[in-house]
């Protein structure tokens, strides 16, 4: 998701929305653990217990909602066609105006397409960078729960 943002605002206007993306994950905290209260409830379905429900429909949903983002979501300004839009989402005029703000931006933006894929090679270079290894260790940290785990 915040590899697809890149494509579509400039480092300026690319901090306030990747605050607000991250923001978000403690609201979705605190309504994914009032779900889970709810859905452990529904023990003895069809003699499956309540761990079972939990499991089942929060991957379930997680899996919709991916496989849908795999059709839904853009490679580019200038590629918002899709299978769901058959449409463009953008004019002309406003797909050239967001790649030149982008270019201007960082010219290296136009060197790369979201349709590429990612090989075993470019992952093992990404983790061996030592420039990257903080944000490594902040995403670490950030998802250790505060609290042991409870029975």
């Amino acid at each position: 998701m915040i590899l697809s943002a890149t494509l579509f605002y400039n480092s300026l206007e690319l901090s306030t929305r990747i605050a607000f993306f991250w923001s978000t994950l403690n609201i979705t905290r605190v309504i994914s653990a009032l779900l889970a209260a709810a859905i452990r409830e529904i023990r003895g379905v069809d003699r499956k217990p309540g761990w079972f429900w939990l499991f089942l429909l929060e991957d379930l949903l997680t899996f919709v909602i991916g496989f849908i983002s795999c059709f839904y979501l853009p490679a580019s300004p200038k590629n918002t066609k899709g299978v769901i839009w058959r449409r463009s989402w953008y004019t002309e005029r406003q797909e050239t105006i967001m790649t030149n703000r982008m270019l201007r931006d960082d010219p290296a933006k136009g060197l790369t397409t979201l349709r590429e894929g990612a090989i075993l090679r470019n992952v093992l270079q990404a983790w061996r960078d030592p420039s990257i290894w903080g944000l490594y260790f902040i995403s670490l940290v950030t998802y250790i729960s505060a609290t042991p785990v409870e029975a």
